[in-house]
């Protein structure tokens, strides 16, 4: 029989993880602005300890991304990390998408994986092409030297996760001694719920505003005359959202100025303005966070990405002849289509559109180009806020507070005669494991909670209601229980199958 790790026990691995990739992002950093054998020997050993945890654990796309990412940093060192921008943009997506990876996907093939790997060869092979480190440099405030005024606190999101299971476990022991309104330890819970609050939100134009000022010192490092607008709402968003924003736009911003825009002399020949535009704006809606980059330069040429396109096997020759243009911009996403190759609009050294788009995708988001020959280009990055409510199923305790599923678990009652045998073979039991207090007497009911094929017994609750419930301080989906607020009162949302993984594992401590 294959040995089988436990949840418990991979979600150790999850969070181990996760630090260990910030520290790695942290000394890449430190590495860029200054190289630094201590920096170097730390990113080495955290890479490598990753590497080598992720194969065993089961997360094999981890360890080959870390695997490729060793190659990247040795081949970097070797040239004191004079690298090219391109170098420092792929290292820091590839290590947002392995940190999804790790927390999304435990074991199997993800589609993004062999894009990133292939961004990470390519800027290999731009290293290798260079003979000898160039002559010493600063690194260019285009790729974050400039800092946002008033962002976030810098706490991850596995941070801010562990501190919601914190909170939650406050709430629950209020509850479980029957603290009052406005006691020391109701006081302590509400001020921690809105700490986490805080940390798990940022302004949208704070966060956004450095790639205007990015764009403008670029454009006068290329001696492009420009005009930035930037049209941003000050919105609150989740933090972490933004981060998979803000590295989309980044290459967006840095693809307009650098290859879009014309030079003034060629602009002058075409009779347009000297001065460019660039045009940075957000929306922000219940459902989405939108942030376009516009700008007034060349335009994608078409015939030249359906020339490349036949030329590297994606598309037949009849194929290209037919296609429409919305169909040719498309090809500019296609995995294995080499913008850097192409001469022209959005042809970036080191990270394609189509790796910008999977690292969109880990948030369900989407990443759009629309172009128009010789006046511009508009990328469109759209990514689905985090749902603050959720529709679920209310069901009254015996005591303070509620229980609560979301909707996507059935609620329903046994036959008439009581006889579960043949519904369910386990009992949820949120009453000794958090202290909760049973619905008792004619009132209590005992229900089914049923999704797909897990059928899963709950006793002792009240008649079920449909309500929306507010999401406080969300947990992870693996833990079992969660803050919820529904008409004012908080309460508990329940997650059956955590619960009862939670159950098999043993006791609370």
């Amino acid at each position: 029989m294959a040995f089988q790790l436990s949840e418990e026990v991979i979600g150790r691995f999850q969070v181990s993880a996760s630090e260990r990739l910030a520290v790695i992002a942290e000394a890449w950093q430190r590495i860029n602005q200054a190289p630094d054998d201590e920096q170097l020997n730390r990113l080495r050993r955290e890479l490598h300890t990753l590497k080598g945890d992720a194969h065993v654990f089961g997360f094999r796309d981890v360890s080959h991304l870390c695997h490729k990412l060793e190659e990247l940093v040795e081949a970097a060192a070797q040239h004191v990390f004079r690298v090219s921008e391109d170098v420092d943009t792929v290292v820091m997506m590839v290590l947002r998408y392995v940190g999804a990876l790790v927390l999304r996907r435990p074991a199997g093939s993800a589609g993004g994986v062999q894009r990133f790997s292939k961004e990470i060869d390519d800027a290999l092979a731009g290293i290798r092409a260079t003979p000898a480190p160039a002559p010493a440099r600063a690194r260019p405030a285009t790729l974050g030297t400039i800092h946002e005024g008033g962002e976030r606190d810098r706490l991850s999101a596995e941070t801010r996760a562990r501190l919601s299971v914190i909170a939650t476990d406050l709430f629950l022991a209020a509850l479980e001694a029957g603290a009052a309104n406005g006691s020391r330890l109701d006081r302590g819970w509400r001020a921690l719920v809105g700490e986490i609050g805080r940390l798990r939100a940022v302004r949208l134009d704070q966060r956004m505003e450095r790639h205007a000022r990015a764009a403008s010192i670029l454009a006068d490092d290329l001696a492009k005359p420009i005009e930035v607008t930037f049209t941003m709402p000050a919105e609150v968003v989740s933090a972490r959202l933004v981060d998979v924003i803000d590295q989309a736009v980044l290459h967006a911003v840095r693809n307009a100025v650098d290859h879009g825009i014309e030079a003034p002399e060629w602009r002058e020949a075409l009779e347009k303005p000297a001065r460019a535009s660039l045009a940075i704006r957000g929306t922000v809606t219940e459902s989405y966070v939108e942030v376009e980059v516009e700008d007034d330069g060349a335009g994608v040429d078409l015939a030249a990405v359906r020339r490349r396109a036949v030329e590297r096997g994606i598309v037949s020759p009849g194929q290209a002849a037919t296609m429409s243009d919305e169909d040719a911009t498309e090809l500019l996403f296609a995995p294995g289509f080499s913008t850097r190759d192409r001469a022209g609009e959005l042809s970036g050294r080191g990270i394609g559109l189509d790796a910008m788009r999977a690292a969109v995708a880990i948030e369900d988001g989407t990443v759009t180009l629309s172009s128009r020959s010789g006046r511009g280009s508009t990328v469109t990055v759209r990514v689905p806020h985090e749902r603050p409510y959720v529709d679920v199923v209310r069901l009254p305790l015996g005591g303070r507070g509620f229980l609560a599923v979301a909707k996507d678990w059935a609620v329903e009652r046994p036959g008439a005669d009581g006889d579960t045998r043949e519904v369910t073979a386990e009992d949820l039991d949120p009453w000794t494991r958090y202290g909760l207090v049973p619905l008792e007497g004619d009132g209590a009911l005992a229900v089914v909670l049923a999704r797909d094929d897990e059928r899963m017994f709950l006793r002792g609750v009240g008649t079920p209601m449909s309500g929306s419930a507010q999401r406080l301080c969300p947990t992870p989906p693996a833990h079992p229980v969660e803050i919820v607020r529904i008409d004012g009162a908080e309460g508990i949302l329940l997650r059956p199958d955590a619960l009862l993984a939670a159950q098999r594992r043993g006791p609370r401590r």
